[in-house]
């Protein structure tokens, strides 16, 4: 007979290995993962993703394995990040041109 923490920890383990099967598939269509966590249980999946996400208020073991950790209670940050990101490439492109054309290159 089992008990309710066994049964438990079986379910914990078949996720993990679920989430696992499941980044190797979107990893092989070509897809990029990305995955946020906060809890121990979290640290496998963080650093199997291509993007590991954590909060600031999670265990230290998540914040560690994570890409970035969130310092706001907000995923917008990610996507201003991205775009903030953008803007300063198209601006270092430009002045790339600017001093390309400048020095007669």
């Amino acid at each position: 007979m089992h008990t309710q923490t066994e049964d438990l920890q079986q379910l914990d383990e078949k996720m993990r290995s679920d989430i696992n099967d499941r980044f190797e598939a979107f990893s092989k269509e070509g897809y990029r993962v990305a995955y946020i966590g906060d809890g121990i249980n979290d640290v496998a999946a963080i650093n199997a993703a291509d993007a590991g996400i954590s909060t600031s208020n999670a265990v230290d073991a998540a914040k560690q394995a994570a890409d970035v950790v969130l310092l706001e209670k907000d995923l917008s940050v990610l996507a201003d990040g991205i775009q903030d990101r953008r803007k300063s490439f198209v601006n270092s492109m430009k002045w790339q041109l600017y001093m390309s054309w400048d020095m007669g290159l």
